[in-house]
């Protein structure tokens, strides 16, 4: 790995230690490491050593006179309280929370000894694993040898784990389930799923559930295929495709969760959060986003937020919204600019920022989802469009994002997903009828989902304010793949389309100024 010299790519210390372990297995002499190393910097580091290598006398000179000149200042107790504290993480290897400690422990172990360390990894290891080892710390005097028995006890646990999985799945095949599953009438709510015969070995309590959920399906659908029937239930679809990832953090000291959301270019903070939390003064900048399934997030400003992960501070500018369907989304502009990486197998984050490493775990999204039905009886004349209103049963949600019932499209009748604002359980619907006969919908009809959540939250913003917020480099080029840039700039820059317009200037007249609910009003009028 290259060193840079810049404080927040890697700690000078950790790569001294790889480069040393390297030039030893190679066998060079002082003076051939000296040059090699050369060949491993770069930027700042690179520019100095070489105004520094003739003074350099041997090795060991060069080697300290490196690590003194991009050493970052950390107090003593600083650095023992970071090692107290170091934590396993649920889907964490046994060998990488070592690697973790072990790599703490190098940086000062001029005051710690291999006793504490053995303790601190007694004590973060995760509790599947402390039985098996308090009952061998007494054979355990070093901590390769902790690792040695953790390691041991990973590998039991695994095996046996495999083997319960390996049990259950085999059972998924007996022909017992199949008379109370319809997999007909289940097969659009879960489409990756195949007949019994060709399923693939899967945990026994993954099978349960997901065919508890199928079962649970068909004997709810007691409404027509078409919408009308009030008490027709259909899932979200998010509910099977979407898992958006969610961390506890410290937002300006105040404990929040968080979703880290790469596709949004921004971070966004809801106004009413930033109300609840200490913050430093709002810079008004009102301005408007399209999300993703094209409504409009309204942004009445920015803010600095301080992001605390694990004890390890990080700023970033926010837009403030005041109808994000989050409390807090950390975009693409925290992640690049933090060197933010997102373990999906570990269900867990991890920051390598100012010679520190931290990670946290996923947490359980608070995916709500609720019934929106319509209020009154309608009827829609053919080809128009109207405005209805429709019943959330939940109080406490303030916007929401609306997900339409797919069964009303076999009847030409249309609805958009959008990001809506609930008044006194209210919310406001567009329906289009395409057809040449009017069509009615009854009270109590479920006109689709409200939810806090979507797989398509992410937003698009001016060109010129991702310049400001994301510099170029290689965020830039990870943020906007090559070849798309240009068509990402000629839609921005495009001065004859008018981007965002609101709801009242799309059903305006242009001659006397009325403002009408509908575009089929607006029309007639």
């Amino acid at each position: 790995t290259e060193f840079s010299g810049e404080s927040n790519v890697i700690d000078i210390d950790e790569w001294l230690y790889d480069l040393n372990n390297l030039f030893s297995l190679m066998k060079l002499k002082d003076e051939t490491r000296i040059l090699e190393t050369m060949g491993k910097l770069t930027g700042p580091a690179l520019r100095w050593y070489q105004e520094n290598v003739r003074s350099f006398i041997n090795w060991s000179h060069a080697e300290k006179t490196l690590r003194d000149r991009f050493k970052e200042f950390t107090s003593d107790s600083q650095l023992m309280q970071e090692f107290v504290h170091i934590h396993q993480e649920e889907n964490q290897s046994v060998t990488s929370f070592y690697e973790h400690v072990i790599r703490k422990y190098r940086k000062a172990q001029q005051f710690i000894t291999e006793q504490q360390v053995i303790t601190v990894l007694q004590t973060g290891v995760k509790n599947s694993l402390k039985e098996y080892l308090i009952r061998n710390e007494k054979d355990i005097t070093k901590p390769d040898e902790w690792l040695e028995y953790a390691r041991q006890e990973e590998y039991i646990q695994k095996r046996i784990q495999q083997q319960r999985n390996n049990f259950y799945s085999e059972t998924t095949n007996q022909p017992f389930f199949e008379p109370m599953l319809q997999t007909a009438t289940i097969q659009p709510r879960l489409s990756n799923v195949k007949p019994l015969g060709q399923q693939p070995h899967t945990p026994y309590h993954h099978y349960q559930k997901q065919h508890q959920q199928a079962y649970k399906l068909n004997n709810n659908r007691t409404g027509s295929e078409d919408g009308d029937d009030p008490c027709g239930e259909k899932k979200s679809s998010t509910t099977n495709t979407f898992h958006p990832i969610f961390v506890k953090i410290l937002c300006n000291n105040t404990p929040q969760e968080a979703l880290i959301d790469t596709g949004s270019a921004i971070t966004i903070i809801h106004e009413c959060l930033l109300k609840n939390i200490p913050h430093k003064n709002l810079i008004k900048k009102p301005k408007n986003h399209l999300s993703a399934n094209c409504s409009t997030l309204n942004v009445i400003g920015e803010t600095t937020l301080e992001i605390n992960i694990r004890g390890l501070k990080t700023e970033v500018i926010a837009d403030v919204a005041t109808n994000l369907v989050t409390d807090l989304i950390l975009g693409s502009d925290w992640i690049q600019r933090n060197n933010v990486y997102i373990l999906t197998p570990e269900q867990r984050i991890m920051i390598r920022s100012k010679g520190k490493e931290v990670s946290t775990p996923f947490i359980t999204p608070p995916i709500l989802n609720y019934p929106a039905t319509l209020i009154n009886h309608i009827t829609i004349p053919p080809f128009s469009e109207r405005i209805v209103e429709a019943k959330v049963p939940h109080h406490n949600m303030i916007d929401v994002l609306f997900e339409p019932n797919p069964r009303l499209k076999n009847k030409a009748l249309f609805i958009g997903s959008a990001l809506l604002h609930i008044e006194d359980k209210r919310i406001k619907i567009s329906i289009i009828n395409a057809t040449d006969r009017q069509q009615t919908l009854s009270k109590g009809t479920k006109l689709g989902i409200a939810t806090q959540i979507s797989a398509t939250i992410g937003v698009t913003m001016p060109l010129n304010d991702v310049q400001e917020r994301i510099p170029k480099g290689k965020a830039y080029i990870k943020l906007i793949p090559k070849g798309k840039e240009a068509n990402i700039t000629s839609r921005l820059e495009s001065r004859n389309m008018q981007m965002i317009r609101s709801h009242e200037e799309q059903h305006q007249c242009r001659e006397c100024k009325q403002y009408f609910d509908t575009g089929n009003e607006l029309f007639k009028h």
